[in-house]
C-alpha cells in the first residue's frame, strides 16, 4: 500500500482518508483488513483494533505524539470528570476511538492549499482549522472555506472545494478584532500543544471560579459570565460555535457559568472560552489551569482587554463598571 509521512498539524482523520484514496479503497473496505496483523499478532488471529491503532502500528508511530499533534482529542477531552483515578495520558487506547470519531468542521484555507502545492506535497486538512470557533487561517489571516461534501476527508481539500462556501470578510473581520475571540484561539492552541492528559474538572472549575472572584464578578449561578461573554463577542459567533449558548433554562445556571461547578459536565471548549474571558494573557491562563493556581481576590485587579466588566449583582441586576478599566497596559 502507498503511504506518505504525516505533515505538520495534519488532521489524522484526513490522513487516513488520504491513505484510502491513494490506494483506491472503497468506502466499505476496512483499512485494518488491508494492513495485515499488528506487531506481535499472529497472522489470521482475531483483530481487536481500530484504524487508528492499525495505521500507527504499521508506520511505527508514537500514539501519544499522534494524538497530541494530529487529533482534536487534547481539546475535546481536555477536561476529565473521572473522580476515581488520575486522568490517563492521551496515548492510551481509550482515546483512540475519539481520535477517529470526532467530526471535523471540514474547513480549509485556500492560501494553504496553494502553499502545499508550491511545496510539492498534497494539500491536507489542518487540525486547527477544524476547531469550533475558528473562522480564519492564523497563518494567512484570511477567512476559511467550509466544505459541504459528506466524503470530504476521503476526497481531500482540493476536490472538496467543488462544493463549498467561502466565509466572508464582512463576517470574519469583526472576529479578528475581538480580543476575547483571538485569546480563545490562542488558549485552544496552547491546550493542544501542552496537554499530555486531561485536566481534572474539580481543579479547573475551582481555578476559574477563583479567577472570576478576583475580578469582582459576583457568581450567583445564573448569568454572570454569560452577560460578559455576550457583550464582547460579535454577531452570531457564539450561537454558531457554541450551540449550548442558545439553549436557555431560566431556573438553571447558564451554559458558560456551569464551568465554575465541577459536578456539572460542560464542553471543554467552553472552559477554553471562559479562560479567554477571564485572563488577558493566554499563557498565564493555561498555566493556571494546568497547575490549579490563581491569585487571591484583588479589588484592584482589572478586567482583561476587550471585556466590558458588567456583572450580575446581588439583586440580580446588571451593573456596569467604568470603561476606563477595560484595557490592560
Amino acid at each position: 500500500m502507498k503511504f506518505r509521512t504525516l505533515l505538520p498539524d495534519e488532521l489524522f482523520l484526513g490522513y487516513v482518508g488520504h491513505i484510502r484514496a491513494a490506494n483506491f479503497l472503497l468506502p466499505r473496505t476496512r483499512l485494518i483488513d488491508r494492513l495485515g496483523p499488528l506487531r506481535g499478532q499472529r497472522e489470521g488471529s482475531v483483530r481487536r483494533s481500530c484504524e487508528f491503532s492499525a495505521v500507527i502500528d504499521h508506520l511505527s508511530l508514537d500514539p501519544l505524539e499522534v494524538v497530541r499533534r494530529h487529533t482534536l482529542v487534547p481539546l475535546t477531552k481536555s477536561v476529565s470528570w473521572e473522580q476515581s483515578e488520575e486522568p490517563r495520558p492521551f496515548g492510551q487506547f481509550v482515546y483512540y476511538r475519539f481520535a477517529m470519531s470526532a467530526a471535523p468542521a471540514g474547513r480549509v484555507c485556500r492560501d494553504c492549499i496553494l502553499e502545499d502545492e508550491l511545496n510539492g506535497h498534497p494539500p491536507y486538512w489542518r487540525r486547527l482549522h477544524q476547531i469550533a470557533g475558528v473562522n480564519w487561517c492564523g497563518r494567512h489571516m484570511r477567512p476559511l472555506t467550509s466544505t459541504l461534501c459528506n466524503r470530504r476527508l476521503s476526497l481531500g481539500p482540493v476536490k472538496a472545494l467543488e462544493d463549498a462556501i467561502d466565509l466572508t470578510r464582512e463576517d470574519v473581520d469583526p472576529l479578528m478584532r475581538a480580543p476575547v475571540v483571538t485569546r480563545y484561539l490562542d488558549v485552544v492552541e496552547r491546550l493542544l500543544a501542552l496537554l499530555d492528559r486531561p485536566l481534572e474538572a474539580a481543579k479547573a472549575s475551582w481555578t476559574l471560579r477563583r479567577r472570576a472572584e478576583s475580578l469582582g464578578i459576583k457568581l450567583n449561578g445564573k448569568q454572570s459570565l454569560e452577560l460578559l461573554i455576550r457583550q464582547v463577542t460579535p454577531g452570531g459567533w457564539l450561537s454558531e460555535s457554541f450551540p449550548d449558548s442558545v439553549q436557555r433554562i431560566p431556573s438553571e445556571s447558564s451554559w458558560i457559568d456551569r464551568i465554575t461547578y465541577s459536578h456539572i459536565r460542560c464542553r471543554p471548549e467552553t472552559f477554553a472560552l471562559a479562560t479567554a474571558l477571564l485572563w488577558d494573557d493566554p499563557g498565564e491562563a493555561v498555566e493556571a489551569l494546568v497547575l490549579g493556581t490563581v491569585e487571591r481576590p484583588n479589588p484592584r485587579c482589572r478586567f482583561p482587554r476587550g471585556c466590558s466588566p458588567e456583572v450580575v449583582g446581588e439583586d440580580g441586576g446588571s451593573h456596569a463598571k467604568p470603561s476606563t478599566q477595560n484595557n490592560l497596559g
